[in-house]
């Protein structure tokens, strides 16, 4: 039995952007992720759009290395970004500023 967790990391991420909020950003960003579902993928945002694959992509502005349910978690709002990439669970390379702003990217779910 197939968990194509890879597809899923990329399919949740798409369904929790909110391009509106994207205006003016044009960026390429790397994820390296560990545990089920993991692997190297990309996400580019350009024109309020996101898209993305499996991967590496050239100089990205930002790349974030996490366990992959460390990282859906604070993109679906169980982990607070800050506090994930404090205690290391995220690690970041690249422009860190940028980092912030991509969380506030995605539909966070109310608690």
């Amino acid at each position: 039995m197939d968990h194509d967790g890879r597809k899923n990391i990329l399919e949740q991420l798409k369904a929790a952007f909110q391009g509106e909020k994207a205006a003016g950003v044009n960026a390429n960003i790397q994820l390296k992720l560990t545990g089920e579902g993991g692997g190297n993928y990309y996400l580019h945002i350009e024109n309020k759009e996101l898209s993305g694959g499996e991967g590496m992509v050239e100089k990205p502005r930002l790349t974030l290395s996490a366990d992959t349910k460390d990282l859906v978690d604070v993109f679906e709002g169980r982990l607070d970004p800050m506090s994930a990439y404090f205690q290391g669970r995220i690690v970041a390379q690249g422009d860190l500023g940028f980092a912030m702003t991509l969380a506030g990217l995605f539909k966070r779910p109310k608690k």
